[in-house]
């Protein structure tokens, strides 16, 4: 039994040369659309000028880390639900709660004044997209100073 072969030619390198370049263009195109259509990674608008609050900030937070203090956040029906506790569990009431927050990408940024519900529970109106968000609760302790803590939200679909 013989077998012929078959010559490789300019056509068969052509053929092959088209077909990993448009792999390679189809992969780039899927990758700018993802890139494009995801988080844009921009934390800040201006970083210089966030640099400069920034040690103001983290001076602000390791004074109230010092208070004991922990704040928990969380998104319930149009509503931002914020309690603040002792280590211990005990509730801790807070005079000018705000809750300064703002999504993953930046772009809805608000301060929100808390309204107390109870020793230790606060709530603000507010209607949350689905997805990840980040704040600071704020208020002044009374007898202790100032209190500040980072918080984060997860909105679930």
């Amino acid at each position: 039994m013989t077998r012929t072969q078959k010559e490789f030619t300019g056509r068969h390198m052509l053929m092959i040369m088209v077909s990993f370049f448009a792999v390679v263009v189809g992969v780039n195109m899927f990758m700018v659309y993802s890139a494009s259509s995801s988080w844009t990674g921009l934390v800040v608008k201006n970083s210089y000028v966030a640099s400069q609050n920034f040690n103001e900030l983290t001076q602000r937070l390791e004074a109230a880390k010092a208070l004991g203090l922990h704040g928990k956040a969380h998104y319930q029906s149009g509503k931002v639900l914020v309690t603040v506790t002792t280590a211990d569990g005990q509730p801790v009431s807070l005079e000018n709660a705000v809750l300064e927050m703002g999504d993953a990408k930046g772009d809805a940024n608000a301060a929100l004044a808390m309204t107390a519900m109870q020793a230790g529970s606060y709530s603000a109106d507010k209607t949350l997209a689905v997805g990840q968000w980040k704040g600071i609760v704020s208020g002044h302790v009374p007898g202790k100073g100032d209190w500040a803590q980072v918080v984060s939200i997860q909105v679930a679909p």
